[in-house]
């Protein structure tokens, strides 16, 4: 195997990573618009190891950089458009992240957090009532 193509297999698992963390950022997008909570409080839903996320996106351009100087602007474009296209059209796996966010509210945000936490995790609760999941 040449080495450009593990350029392509990074590229693959750092665009998968991105992908997953964007689903899981629009579950608390979904349940705060839908309850009419801000945003930035909506934040304590996702996980501790979210902003992880950056290394993804650092790597994923790194790859797409690399393929553009070994194979080309025209693999490195459409290295940028699928994804966009796949993040836009798979479903979000609300019971996946749901049951996740479920977990990090009761266990973890205990304390000066407890109000947040439990409005949050009502608004979760009323959103998987309301939806079936």
């Amino acid at each position: 195997m040449q080495t450009s193509y593990l350029f392509y297999i990074g590229f693959i698992v750092a665009a998968s990573v991105e992908i997953y963390f964007f689903l899981m950022q629009r579950v608390p997008l979904s349940v705060g618009r839908e309850h009419d909570i801000d945003s930035r409080i909506c934040r304590f839903m996702l996980p501790n190891w979210y902003s992880a996320v950056w290394l993804a996106k650092i790597g994923k351009w790194v790859f797409i950089v690399l393929i553009w100087h070994n194979h080309g602007w025209i693999p490195a474009i459409l290295c940028v458009v699928i994804p966009f296209l796949l993040s836009s059209v798979l479903p979000i796996p609300f019971t996946h992240f749901s049951n996740m966010m479920e977990r990090r509210l009761k266990h973890e945000l205990i304390g000066p957090n407890n109000e947040i936490a439990q409005l949050l995790l009502e608004a979760l609760k009323d959103c998987r009532v309301r939806h079936g999941f």
